[in-house]
């Protein structure tokens, strides 16, 4: 009795082939770029001197109070608000100044919280202080 097998052909040897050299080329590709040094800028910061500051904060702190005046509304007065925190957070400060500059973001962070609760008065009590600490 002689028995036959059919032999089914298979393509899982070479997928398993195709895999694998796929595995070794990506595997080189991103160890390759892995052990090239980083590429650091060399930004320089230079430090801001204490004329500049001042000026910077004269210039800041005359607008916001102008447009803060002649502002017909809350809303306005909110904007105005937002508008000079973000300058005033985007300058660099000198270390005799750290302080203040930071009152002053404070007051401006309590205007803006107050104005979103419409409570105009607190609004306007913390105009009055940003003015005698400006």
């Amino acid at each position: 009795m002689m028995i036959f097998h059919h032999h089914h052909r298979s393509f899982f040897l070479p997928i398993l082939g195709l895999l694998t050299v796929g595995l070794v080329v990506f595997m080189f590709y991103s160890l390759t770029d892995s052990f090239k040094p980083p590429e650091f800028s060399q930004q320089v910061i230079t430090p801001v001197s204490s004329q500049e500051y001042t000026n910077s904060i004269k210039t800041i702190g005359g607008k916001f109070v102008e447009s803060y005046g002649v502002a017909e509304n809350d809303i306005a007065r909110l904007v105005i608000v937002e508008n000079t925190l973000s300058e005033l957070l985007a300058l660099r400060v000198p270390v005799e100044f750290k302080e203040i500059h930071l009152e002053l973001a404070v007051i401006l962070s309590q205007m803006q919280t107050a104005l979103k609760a419409q409570d105009t008065k607190q609004a306007q009590n913390l105009f009055a202080t940003w003015e005698q600490e400006y």
